[in-house]
């Protein structure tokens, strides 16, 4: 299951109210992986050689010549900050930062959605269809697994204060104790985790992610499919619950990336229908009392200057955004991944469209 902007979606045995589906053709999870995890119908057109490295089960750990499914490339732990790009086909893509080129391909995800990193080189990826969380090593390793007894991940987050980690379930399974989504805070990243929610201002959690304070924000959708915001004051009790916030100077219509800034000391709240247009966009807000006051909006556009049609979660990377457009020719343009300035915005500064399919998630790992 994916949160897109279009539309309810059903995969596999799944069937979540409120989630939206993909504007690419043939929906998630459509396609099969070629020789080294590369796309068939992209890996040819473009011309790609066979990567030279060590192939990787991302299910076993394995490490092979020639494997026929993942691929690592032998220098990624040589390379300081990685991208992890994770795509509904059921692959995890690594960048290296700034330059994107790929450094590795891990295959075998299931219901593969948004993804939140450590501060330590680790990053979280939430798989929906199992209902789980894997934590990845910076090379791509599976460090851990986590079961979501509760509910359906969507997204998660990383308090830089505890290293407790917050994920997001878009709706709940007969394990929940109400109707609708909640938020899930897992001390030190492990353990039994303590439930929130907020029935009157949420009821499907997207994303969601810490300031530096451990301050929680998560963004949504209300019972009335609007876009809302919820928080969780650092220091809150496993009795407190979420408290909405109002927002002021701006409308947002699909919910997207969740970061904070602390350069600008602002919350960036990604939106992906930006004035309910086919164009995502990046919110500034600042946080005061029970308010989110946007102060300035950040314009996405591709390598050629055209709006990016649908960029689902986002990274905040200092002065640069990262992250993937779904497009697969929809908008006129490949889906593919990009940066941009911060907060300037406008067009890509590098990008790199072989690769992605159907990209969800975004994340930095960096050692």
């Amino acid at each position: 299951m994916r949160i897109f902007r279009f539309g309810p979606l059903t995969l596999g045995v799944l069937a979540v109210a409120q989630v939206f589906t993909s504007c690419v053709a043939g929906g998630p999870q459509s396609g099969a992986l070629g020789h080294n995890g590369l796309i068939p119908t992209q890996s040819a057109a473009a011309g790609i050689a066979t990567p030279a490295g060590i192939f990787k089960d991302v299910m076993t750990g394995a490490r092979e010549r020639d494997h026929l499914g993942s691929w690592i490339s032998q220098d990624i732990e040589s390379a300081h900050k990685l991208l992890f790009v994770s795509d509904t086909i059921g692959v995890v893509w690594i960048y290296k930062m700034p330059s994107l080129e790929i450094k590795g391909i891990l295959t075998g995800f299931q219901g593969i959605n948004g993804m939140c990193s450590d501060g330590k080189g680790s990053v979280w990826v939430a798989m929906s269809s199992v209902e789980q969380m894997w934590k990845l090593a910076h090379d791509g390793t599976i460090v851990s697994i986590l079961q979501d007894t509760i509910g359906t991940p969507i997204g998660c987050g990383v308090d830089p204060t505890t290293g407790n980690l917050a994920v997001s379930n878009v709706t709940n399974n007969t394990e929940g104790s109400h109707i609708g989504g909640s938020l899930l805070v897992y001390p030190g990243g492990a353990g039994d985790p303590a439930e929130y929610w907020c029935s009157s201002c949420l009821i499907s959690y997207y994303f969601a992610g810490y300031d530096t304070s451990g301050n929680l924000f998560v963004d949504g959708k209300n019972a009335s499919n609007a876009f809302a915001l919820a928080e969780l004051p650092a220091g809150s009790s496993t009795t407190d619950q979420l408290k909405a916030l109002n927002i002021e100077g701006g409308t947002l219509y699909a919910p997207g990336m969740v970061e904070w800034d602390a350069a600008g000391h602002y919350l960036v709240i990604g939106d992906q229908s930006c004035d309910n247009k086919r164009a995502a966009c990046v919110y500034r807000a600042k946080i005061v009392g029970s308010t989110a006051k946007i102060t300035g909006r950040t314009t996405l556009l591709d390598s050629a200057g055209n709006p990016i049609c649908d960029m689902i979660q986002g990274t905040l990377d200092g002065s640069t955004i990262a992250g993937s457009d779904s497009d697969g020719g929809f908008c006129g343009h490949p889906s593919g991944t990009d940066l941009w300035r911060f907060p300037a915005g406008g067009q890509a500064t590098h990008y790199n469209d072989i690769y992605d399919s159907s990209p969800v998630g975004a994340a930095i790992s960096q050692k």
